[in-house]
């Protein structure tokens, strides 16, 4: 991930991994036959995530519409902190996104994350609010990792006041 982000994907070789790692190309070839194949794998746990995220949301039993999405958005901004090396190297390189496994995916999960957020009565209005809200959950992508913790209370207050949706003082820690 490290070469990735710095040289960019297309001017990292599996040499060059190799060499960083320790393996002989022949070991890591023989385990990852194009980059591809390490861009699938990097990603994976962050798509994973998202879409066990979009799985599971459900409302619990007594569970109002608005903690449900807030629940939701809150998630995923998580998800989003877990996995921030993945999301920075796929913003800053969209040679990385060209495989189906990856961008399509990606995009096809942030579409359902959408839809999840937006409920089957949506307007052109809420529709806006949602687009938003993901965005400035995105936005911390180009962060530097020190300020990653800070930035969750402030990435949270944005999203949900973008939403429309109140924060609880245990949100925001």
């Amino acid at each position: 991930m490290a070469l990735f982000t710095s040289q960019g994907y297309d001017a990292t070789s599996l040499r060059q991994i190799a060499d960083r790692l320790g393996f002989t190309k022949a070991a890591l070839y023989y385990h990852f036959p194009a980059k591809e194949h390490l861009v699938i794998e990097l990603t994976r746990p962050w798509l994973d995530a998202i879409s066990n995220l979009i799985a599971l949301n459900q409302s619990a039993p007594g569970m109002d519409e608005g903690t449900r999405r807030r629940r939701l958005i809150e998630d995923y901004i998580d998800i989003v902190l877990a996995h921030h090396a993945v999301l920075r190297f796929l913003t800053q390189d969209a040679a990385a996104t060209k495989h189906p496994d990856v961008g399509r995916r990606a995009l096809t999960l942030v579409l359902a994350l959408q839809d999840a957020l937006l409920g089957p009565d949506a307007d052109d209005a809420e529709r806006i609010r949602v687009g938003c809200a993901i965005g400035a959950v995105h936005s911390t992508a180009m962060m530097d990792e020190s300020t990653l913790a800070a930035a969750r209370p402030i990435i949270v207050s944005v999203a949900l006041g973008v939403l429309g949706l109140e924060q609880s003082a245990s949100s925001a820690s």
